[in-house]
Order: C-alpha cells, then sequence, then structure tokens
C-alpha cells in the first residue's frame, strides 16, 4: 500500500513538471488534485462500505477535499484536519458453570440477528476493557461476574448502517458471583443457552472472530 502511494504521487508530480496547466495550478489545488488521484487508486478494489469509499466530506469544516491518505487515513486540504478510522474495541465473554459448560446467547438485534454468540459489546470511551466486560454482563443479563482472565483477542468486521465497522473483539473468562437463576436476557440478548464445549455448533455462532475465539476455547478443552 506504501508503494502504491509513493507511485501514486510521483505520477502526479510527474504530471505536474510535464504538463502546462498543471504547472499553472494553485499550490492549493496541486494538493487537491494529488488526493483526488490517490483517493482513486486507494478505492479501486475495496467494498462500497469501507470507510475510504464512505467519508466524503471533512467532520470539521464541511469540505468535500476530504481524501483518503490510506485505507484508514483522511486529511482535509482545506483546513487540514487529520482523521483516523482505527479498529474499535470490544469484549466478548465466556461465563463458565460448575458443570464444565459455557454459556452462549441468542442475538435479538442485527448483525447476525437469531444467531448464537458470546455476550459483550463495545468498550465505552475512558473505560477499562476490564470493565466493560463487568458492565456488558450487567446489561445484557443483569448478572455479576468474577474470576475475569484474558483468554485471547480475534479480530472482526461486519456492515452495520452501510458502514463497515472493525472491531478488536478481547474475549474473557469468567465464572458468575451472582445465582445463575438471577438471570434475565436484556438489550441485545433475546435467549440464554449452555452448552458442552464439545457440543457447540460453530456454524450456528454469528461473527468470524467469535467463531474463531470459541473454536479456541473448544480446542483448548480438549486438551
Amino acid at each position: 500500500m506504501q508503494l502504491q502511494l509513493f507511485y501514486s504521487c510521483y505520477k502526479v508530480k510527474l504530471y505536474h513538471y510535464t504538463n502546462p496547466v498543471s504547472s499553472a495550478l494553485s499550490a492549493q489545488e496541486q494538493i487537491v488534485l494529488l488526493h483526488t488521484y490517490i483517493y482513486t487508486i486507494m478505492n479501486e478494489n475495496l467494498p462500497k462500505e469501507h470507510a475510504v469509499n464512505f467519508l466524503r466530506f471533512c467532520p470539521h469544516c464541511g469540505c468535500e477535499q476530504f481524501s483518503a491518505l490510506s485505507t484508514k487515513e483522511f486529511a482535509c486540504a482545506r483546513c487540514g484536519f487529520h482523521f483516523f478510522t482505527n479498529s474499535a474495541a470490544a469484549v466478548a465473554i465466556i461465563i463458565e458453570n460448575a458443570q464444565g459448560e459455557i454459556m452462549l446467547t441468542r442475538r435479538a438485534r442485527d448483525p447476525w440477528k437469531g444467531m448464537l454468540d458470546l455476550p459483550g459489546g463495545f468498550v465505552d470511551p475512558g473505560e477499562s476493557v476490564e470493565e466493560a466486560a463487568h458492565r456488558e454482563i450487567r446489561e445484557e443479563l443483569g448478572l455479576e461476574i468474577e474470576n475475569l482472565r484474558y483468554f485471547a483477542s480475534s479480530a472482526n468486521k461486519y456492515v452495520f448502517s452501510n458502514y463497515l465497522i472493525e472491531t478488536s473483539d478481547i474475549c474473557f473468562t469468567c465464572t458468575a458471583a451472582s445465582p445463575l437463576s438471577l438471570i434475565k436476557p436484556m438489550d441485545d440478548v433475546s435467549e440464554i443457552l449452555w452448552f458442552a464445549p464439545n457440543k457447540i455448533n460453530t456454524d450456528d455462532i454469528g461473527g468470524e472472530s467469535i467463531r474463531k475465539l470459541i473454536s479456541a476455547y473448544v480446542k483448548r478443552s480438549e486438551l
């Protein structure tokens, strides 16, 4: 990608020095020309929901000269605002019971409505991933948890509201600190199910990262 970007810049500069019309362009117009050319190169093989094909106006000044410098970096030619679309942090929680089973939830909303999932969600601004794990379980299940331990992480992506969301899913294992009889499906959860690890059909799980995390947990349980 960096080589492609360098080549794009080189072609625009070469055009500038060999074309008399381009030589008359102002510095501002040259920047716009460069950004526009790079944008055209960058979005050729990306899905339409990707930020490169989605973000067209500067969030600071509203200018249309808001261009992609890479698949995650943007800059405004008018006001100089610099913007990055970084991966969002999210948590996924594997709750274990005394019988060696783990809890899976059924999604109440899209994406993957009706499919199996792990409870969890996005990390809020100013929140640690551990705090997010406790909050999400409280919000989705009305449950307090303990013995929270890091298990693994996995990258995820999905389309929501016609925009490509990319996350870094951080998975923990834990046990319930409050009686399991008090669990109540809420928020994004429509149903709660318990599975022995070797009885889980990963085809029923929505989201590539959650499938990978559960598969890794199943593999570990077989050791």
